[in-house]
């Protein structure tokens, strides 16, 4: 490690285990604007092996540049052992200034057997998009993090860009942390506004999936954060994170943080499906994740149950769903339906603490709630009680950071009721 880094020839920086040993840690890092790292088979390159033996996990890479940094895949080893968990791979680039990050080829961190999925933290700082299957800043083939064959947990997949250029993911399947047979969901985070001046994310339709499957097991983490979040293709991005058995639902976030952005939670191209529902038809329990959509602009739902963190057995504490209009300026929430956090499970019949609604907007229309279409509001009810056989009530917040205030119509009465800022509501 040091300002700058340099090779002479093309040596091999080894620390692969043997028998039942684990592969070790190579790090390689400079720090000087311009300086950039290479693993491939030329001077000055460097070649890379942290496999584990044949019953070792696999080891960690820390490839950090103060320029550009490009990884050849085939002169990168990074196997696991017998039922081991994926290797640990940290790829950097821009630590003086700007920078890419060139995967050449595609990086495969899935455990074997019963091991969890590894981890792949990829960093841009570039005024060009990190592409997924695509482009010169970004991998040219896929990213997996996925679980061993016959069981083990979802790995960790995560790209930033604290440039400019955002991240474009052209095909869904591109990118994958799933558990294969019996585990809990991965991780999968595209952070494009972890610098100064954030810039798009950019979905491919299809599913971006961080659910569990098979046993109990609870759902991932979905985060999509960028200056806007736009969804590209001829169908919906459906991003998941729910749960098996009776696990919890996991936490799918949706955030854009610019003035006018807008997101449209429906089923029709360039849309939006969230879901992070817990347990499972009929399981005995198992609560409801989180939903949370932001828009800097506009927010609007077409279809309430296209919008999802219930829990769906028999038992469960109702979900959680924070929905944000104008969290940069003026924006506008609407809400095409009723929408409920019940606890009790599926139809609430059972025990289960009631979840918690969050509904901003910026506006100077008045927030409306169940009083038909609107442009700002919620055209149905909404509700977060305990579970119809036990449960505590759970939490509903209205707010309107702007002049129009609020209108709710017949929630538990015979009359509107008018409130300029802010209404809440806890459920008994």
């Amino acid at each position: 490690m040091g300002q700058t880094f340099t090779a002479s020839g093309n040596p091999n920086l080894n620390a692969f285990g043997s028998g039942s040993g684990s592969g070790g840690t190579v790090t390689v890092q400079s720090t000087q604007a311009g300086n950039n790292i290479t693993v491939g088979t030329t001077s000055p390159d460097i070649r890379v092996n942290v496999s584990g033996g044949p019953n070792g996990a696999a080891g960690t890479v820390n490839l950090s540049a103060g320029g550009n940094l490009v990884v050849n895949t085939v002169n990168l080893l990074s196997t696991t052992g017998n039922n081991q968990k994926g290797a640990t791979l940290n790829f950097n680039s821009g630590l003086g200034g700007a920078g890419i990050t060139q995967i050449i080829g595609s990086l495969d961190v899935s455990g074997n057997g019963t091991g969890d999925g590894g981890t792949i933290n990829l960093s841009t700082n570039s005024g060009t998009a990190f592409t997924v299957s695509g482009g010169p800043n970004g991998v040219t083939g896929t990213l997996k993090a996925n679980s061993g064959a016959t069981g083990g947990d979802g790995g960790t997949i995560n790209i930033k860009n604290s440039g400019t250029g955002g991240i474009t993911v052209t095909n869904a399947a591109a990118v994958s942390v799933a558990p294969l047979a019996n585990g809990a969901g991965g991780t999968l985070i595209l952070d494009a506004a972890a610098g100064a001046t954030p810039g798009v994310v950019s979905l491919a339709g299809g599913t971006y999936d961080a659910s569990a499957l098979g046993g109990n097991n609870n759902g991932g983490i979905v985060t999509v954060k960028g200056s806007q979040t736009i969804g590209t293709g001829a169908g919906p991005v459906t991003i998941l994170a729910d749960a098996s058995g009776t696990g919890n639902g996991g936490t799918v976030q949706l955030i854009a943080t610019a003035a006018g952005s807008t997101a449209t939670i429906g089923n029709s191209a360039g849309q939006f499906i969230l879901d992070a529902r817990g347990g499972s038809v009929g399981s005995a329990s198992g609560n409801g994740g989180t939903v949370e959509a932001r828009q800097g602009g506009n927010l609007t739902v077409t279809n309430p149950t296209l919008l999802d963190s219930a829990a769906l057995g028999t038992n469960g504490n109702g979900g959680t769903y924070i929905l944000e209009a104008g969290s940069a300026g003026l924006g506008n929430l609407s809400i095409a339906g009723s929408l409920n956090a019940q606890g009790g499970g599926a139809g609430g019949a059972g025990t289960g603490k009631g979840g918690v609604v969050q509904l901003t907007s910026n506006s100077a229309t008045t927030f409306l709630v169940n009083g038909g279409p609107t442009t700002n509001g919620i055209d149905g009810t909404v509700g977060a009680s305990g579970g119809a056989t036990s449960g505590a009530g759970g939490s509903v917040s209205i707010i309107n950071r702007n002049t129009g205030g609020i209108t709710y119509q017949c929630w538990r009465c015979h009359s509107g009721s008018t409130d300029k800022r802010q209404w809440w509501h806890h459920n008994p």
